[in-house]
């Protein structure tokens, strides 16, 4: 397998999920602060220049989330095959696509990327995001992972915006079993393998040919 991406959140839900499963990988860096990610090669990949991209034998998948499905049903790992566990681990991981990791993406944008900073909007996403909290301190109250019974691609995929929530000012003073949860996934051998590079800038594909990590 061959995985092309960059120091995003999306990228380190697919880096995390591999080294659960230990499939050897080799990973081909695209830096998309240098718009790497537009160039014709990448683009015969992926039309919306977008990481991650995962390559196997011939075929070539992107989203995130398609992505963890795939690797889930082939390893049999982090999502179960029948019954309301999977639909429960579905649900979520839908929740974050369409929900968490669309809007903390807003705050992110606001927080660090907009190039004139703006209080009010900051304001009004990370109030939307507390909310967002919320609902993810209710699910976690009830369970300790997000399917019902495991810790699968449900959980790996809201983790990796968790890791930056610090970074954009959200507070967990009052979401003590999200906290709870974070601390448990921090300390998964293949949690630290694939994120010890998270907040470096990995390395450009123009200096550095692509590197293996096995299991």
């Amino acid at each position: 397998m061959r995985l092309y991406g960059f120091d995003t959140v999306n990228t380190f839900k697919v880096l995390i999920m591999l080294e659960e499963i230990g499939q050897p990988y080799a990973f081909d860096p695209i830096d998309i602060r240098a718009g790497e990610q537009h160039s014709p090669g990448f683009r015969a990949l992926n039309p919306n220049g977008k990481v991650p991209v995962l390559v196997v034998e011939e075929e070539v998948l992107v989203e995130s989330a398609a992505i963890l499905m795939f690797l889930a049903d082939r390893s049999g790992f982090g999502l179960a095959k029948t019954g309301w566990q999977r639909q429960k681990g579905l649900e979520w991981l839908m929740f974050q696509a369409s929900t968490q990791g669309p809007l903390f993406g807003q705050l992110e944008y606001w927080v660090e990327l907009a190039g004139d900073p703006n209080p009010e909007m900051q304001s009004h996403y990370r109030a939307i995001c507390q909310k967002i909290l919320v609902q993810m301190e209710s699910r976690l109250e009830q369970t300790t992972w997000f399917d019902g019974a495991d810790y699968g691609i449900a959980d790996i995929a809201h983790y990796t915006w968790m890791m930056r929530a610090s970074r954009l000012g959200l507070d967990l003073n009052d979401c003590p079993h999200v906290r709870a949860w974070m601390l448990r996934i921090d300390k998964r051998p293949a949690v630290m393998r694939a994120t010890r590079d998270a907040f470096s800038p990995l390395p450009s594909s123009s200096s550095s040919s692509p590197r293996s990590q096995p299991d």
